[in-house]
């Protein structure tokens, strides 16, 4: 493809039909007030030379260097871009030519296993968007049928991680993963609803059970499981969990003993249910289940509990963790933005960056200077014990091997992206609270 030409083509209504459909996709997942996106249908004209592109609003720079990889990708189906997801080529019925929806959202209140479930959403929704937009069904109300639409795809996206295979429920048997869980949830237990029961799902082998069991349990063996779930409870950072290894049930298992990402599935109360993916980094977004309906669930775990469980992963420690967190609060209100870096140890660092930046000492607690501190551009550094030894610093770095580099994500956080990854060699973490109000953990030239 030597060259893109882009032409005017008003596509208005058809384009508000579109974004109708966007609507009512964020809306059915929760997340009507969660996600900023933008939406665009591309009239598409190919030759051997050049690709003819119209659309009736302005393309920007992200959309045009999207465009000109899928122009150029051998695989156009449902396209996935830096910035921008594109659905199949398709025709209007009442239009001549070839058509493609590009849409873009922003996801930066999501952690790393929701932004993979909007993705597989997103996906699907493109890839039959010429279902919505060029075959008129009679009697058919669109905004029912992306509602069942979603519900499969979730229990697909769900089912895939159960077993650990890519599936489709379509081909599967009446005793999929998911439908055993969904009728595990409607049932009770001596007349008690499953509220408060848990299920693990990890592969793991070095998890071990306080609890083995003996006896082989599946898990469509749903009045099995109902009676051994009536064994399990949550308590603080306590509790017993049944166990089940993509295979069977193996036994129950106390949370503390579980170690690396797993799965949870929460049971709510009648026919509601909760899947979510616990880690390191991760703990409270999932997908919860009331029937067909569906949501996700962003904010079970607030930004204080993330940084604690972060910063003691990373550190290894907590000593000061209160100290330390009374200073992150009162940067995350500083209007312009700013960035808080945090390394084993600053002394050296300082050093180095001794021209970058103000170095400082304080007297007394520097949780009473945080807002004026911070009121400058560049970095804040410290080091475990929350002790700050500059101010207004213009971090340095190196680019990041696996191109975790992000221009739409502004210059603050892919200058932090940088420097974490240029000090890999130490540990770090770095919390970036930019403008708009969002909040960002960065550790080894990763978000986290």
């Amino acid at each position: 493809m030597k060259n893109i030409r882009y032409i005017n083509n008003h596509m208005k209504y058809h384009t508000r039909h579109l974004e109708e459909l966007v609507k009512v996709l964020f809306y059915e997942l929760g997340l009507k007030n969660e996600l900023d996106y933008q939406i665009g249908l591309l009239a598409i004209d190919e030759s051997k030379n050049e690709m003819c592109v119209g659309n009736y609003r302005d393309i920007d720079e992200s959309l045009k260097n999207d465009l000109q990889e899928w122009a150029n990708s051998k695989q156009r189906a449902n396209f996935c871009g830096k910035s921008y997801y594109f659905s199949n080529k398709f025709t209007y019925k009442d239009i001549n030519g070839d058509f493609v929806v590009v849409l873009k959202y922003n996801d930066k209140k999501c952690e790393e296993f929701v932004k993979t479930y909007l993705k597989f959403i997103v996906q699907r929704f493109l890839s039959i968007i010429e279902t919505f937009v060029s075959v008129i069904e009679e009697n058919r109300d669109d905004v029912v049928y992306l509602k069942n639409q979603i519900y499969v795809w979730s229990r697909e996206f769900i089912e895939e991680r159960i077993s650990g295979n890519t599936i489709c429920l379509s081909q599967l048997s009446y005793f999929s993963s998911v439908t055993a869980i969904e009728k595990i949830s409607k049932m009770t237990y001596e007349s008690e609803e499953m509220i408060g029961k848990f299920i693990v799902i990890s592969e793991y082998l070095d998890n071990e059970c306080d609890i083995v069991l003996e006896t082989v349990v599946r898990l469509h063996e749903t009045k099995k499981i109902r009676k051994l779930l009536q064994i399990t409870y949550q308590a603080d950072k306590d509790g017993l969990y049944l166990l089940y290894n993509q295979e069977c049930i193996v036994g129950f298992i106390s949370p503390k003993n579980i170690y690396g990402n797993y799965f949870l599935i929460e049971f709510k109360g009648n026919g509601i249910w909760r899947f979510s993916q616990e880690g390191e980094y991760s703990k409270g977004q999932g997908i919860e289940f009331s029937g067909i309906n569906l949501k996700i669930i962003c904010n079970d775990d607030s930004f204080e509990e993330k940084f604690r469980r972060c910063f003691q992963k990373i550190f290894k420690c907590d000593d000061n963790i209160d100290v330390i967190w009374k200073i992150v609060d009162k940067a995350k209100s500083q209007k312009h933005g700013t960035m808080l870096v945090f390394l084993d140890d600053m002394k050296e660092e300082k050093r180095r960056l001794n021209s970058a930046g103000f170095g400082i000492k304080v007297k007394d607690n520097i949780d009473k200077y945080v807002e004026q501190i911070t009121a400058i551009d560049g970095a804040i550094l410290m080091d475990k014990q929350g002790k700050v030894y500059a101010i207004g610093t213009i971090l340095d770095g190196e680019m990041p091997s696996d191109n975790g580099f992000d221009m739409a994500r502004g210059a603050r956080y892919n200058s932090a992206i940088k420097y974490s990854y240029f000090r890999r060699e130490q540990k770090n973490l770095i919390v970036v609270f930019s403008e708009d109000g969002y909040a960002n953990l960065i550790s080894n030239g990763k978000e986290i």
